[in-house]
């Protein structure tokens, strides 16, 4: 049977002849327009999965290498570890293992002896990272060691009440977690008052370091490193009382 060849007016009759003719000259007439977008699409596709494979491959790279500095570290060979720290920030600086390492070099400048250079280097860490709150205490801590070991007392008690402070804050919502880790909570928070009052003594102000001990043994009597606390206090005011030579 011989099928009848439609004419225009049925085409233009019939809503979905219509669209199909509209659809095929369209492709007719911009197939190889359509061809390049969608060659430009599948390479794009194809680039970015080669980006993500080289990005984990350099980020794997540099967690080796980081993981390394950090065992020389923990090795006690200290100045290696700052080498070794260096080369992955130069070779892998913008992964994430890359920006750790100014930790890792900041932590082994400081075994080392160099609390100004550890200070720069936990500088540099928080300059380039956001969002990482756990990491970012960790360099906050680690800028108010250096300091205190920099001697610069008074920066470092501004810096230990402040990590102190926060854990306060934070403190309803940490106990939520298992009581293992509020306690381990508690505990990072009078380590951190201790050192302020330390620095505080440090720097001369005595009655700014004797009220840290005094709040600490009031609001944390239950807690083992309250004692410590208490002698501290008690030193000070027995040094208050000694007669001047």
């Amino acid at each position: 049977m011989v099928q009848k060849r439609l004419t225009k007016r049925q085409i233009k009759e019939d809503p979905l002849l219509t669209w199909t003719v509209r659809i095929e000259t369209y492709l007719e007439e911009n197939l190889k327009r359509i061809a390049i977008i969608v060659g430009a699409v599948a390479l794009a596709v194809a680039l970015v999965f080669v980006w993500r494979g080289m990005h984990r491959s350099a980020e794997a790279e540099a967690a080796a290498k980081l993981t390394e500095a950090q065992f020389q570290l923990w090795s006690g060979n200290a100045t290696q570890a700052v080498a070794s720290a260096q080369q992955v920030i130069d070779q892998h600086g913008g992964t994430k293992s890359g920006r750790q390492a100014h930790l890792v070099r900041g932590d082994a400048l400081l075994a080392n002896g160099d609390p100004q250079g550890a200070m720069a280097e936990y500088r540099s860490y928080l300059d380039h990272v956001r969002g990482d709150r756990d990491l970012s205490r960790v360099a906050r801590r680690g800028l108010a060691v250096a300091a205190e070991n920099a001697k610069q007392y008074a920066e470092a008690a501004t810096a230990y009440e402040e990590l102190a402070r926060e854990e306060e804050r934070l403190l309803p919502e940490r106990k939520k977690a298992p009581a293992s880790e509020t306690v381990k909570v508690g505990g990072a928070i009078i380590q951190d008052l201790l050192a302020a009052a330390r620095c505080q003594a440090g720097a001369g102000d005595t009655a700014k370091a004797k009220a840290l001990y005094d709040e600490i043994i009031t609001k944390y009597g239950a807690e083992p490193q309250v004692a410590d606390a208490k002698l501290r206090r008690a030193e000070l005011a027995a040094h208050a009382a000694a007669p001047a030579r």
